[in-house]
């Protein structure tokens, strides 16, 4: 048993409850603790999702992901799956999620040689608590001033189509990937950008759900103590949206800090979220 940790940018965070953990990168633990950590039923070696938090303060790239059909072709590339749960957002915020009606190949190729792939793209007006899944295919951006918490497959394989003229430290041009990009973007009817949340009878709900990975969310911090069990098949990711969480393992306290995530290893048969008479949300992914 591999016991509790969570992680931070540059590794383990060095609070008592992991302390012996402290500073290690997550690939590091994964190698050392295999299932214990990752779950019997994730994939061997690497941890099985990414989650990330991304406050874009202009707008970000243009760019779409392949699928596992495409990656099977491919060897080097992976499929990249996502959703997105915003966070926060600035009054008029957007994000870029499929096509407008009656795009095809020829106008949007066209579009990118005039640096206008955007226009031809869904502009979707977003809110805190929005999710969106971004399938493989569906050219996407995230517009300035949002901020969102996105979990993923664990894939870095992206082709970017626009960048906005923008410019690496050098001063060149960022590469674009126009012809990978034709090979995966769906283009005909575009699937909904935003998820409606499915309710479950314990006061949890499931923002997302694919193939790959699922997020949700509960209520915990109220009037009773949660218990949140972890199986033995996987890890779960948490992530304290609203505020601090105060949380118990093994009759050990510890807390998650507003904006913070931490991890739970599938061998440590789960955690107790004390009532302390107000309810914050709890994010929930694997």
């Amino acid at each position: 048993n591999c016991g509790f940790g969570w992680c931070a940018g540059h590794g383990v965070d060095d609070g008592a409850i992991c302390a012996s953990f402290s500073g290690q990168p997550l690939s590091a633990l994964v190698a050392q603790h295999g299932p214990a950590l990752i779950g019997t039923a994730a994939p061997e070696g690497r941890f099985p999702i990414l989650v990330k938090l991304i406050d874009a303060a202009e707008p970000l790239s243009v760019q779409v992901h392949p699928g596992q059909d495409y990656a099977d072709l491919h060897p080097g590339t992976f499929s990249k799956d996502e959703a997105w749960l915003v966070v926060d957002v600035d009054d008029g915020g957007t994000v870029l999620h499929g096509f407008v009606d009656g795009v095809d190949r020829g106008l949007f190729v066209d579009a990118v040689k005039k640096g206008l792939p955007h226009e031809l793209m869904r502009h979707v007006p977003v809110r805190p608590g929005d999710v969106l899944h971004v399938r493989p295919g569906v050219v996407h951006a995230i517009g300035a001033g949002v901020m969102i918490l996105e979990v993923q497959e664990p894939s870095d394989t992206t082709f970017r189509v626009w960048d906005f003229g923008r410019r690496d430290h050098q001063g060149n041009l960022r590469p674009l990937h126009l012809n990978q990009a034709l090979e995966v973007a769906a283009f005909g009817p575009q699937p909904p950008a935003l998820k409606d949340p499915r309710d479950h009878d314990d006061g949890s709900r499931v923002l997302c759900q694919t193939r790959s990975f699922a997020m949700g969310d509960r209520l915990v911090g109220g009037d009773v103590d949660v218990l949140l069990p972890v199986s033995a098949e996987r890890a779960l990711v948490l992530h304290a949206l609203e505020s601090s969480l105060d949380v118990e393992y093994d009759g050990r306290p510890f807390q998650i800090a507003h904006g913070g995530s931490c991890i739970l290893p599938a061998s440590c048969g789960g955690v107790r979220f004390p009532a302390r008479g107000r309810s914050s949300r709890l994010i929930i992914m694997q």
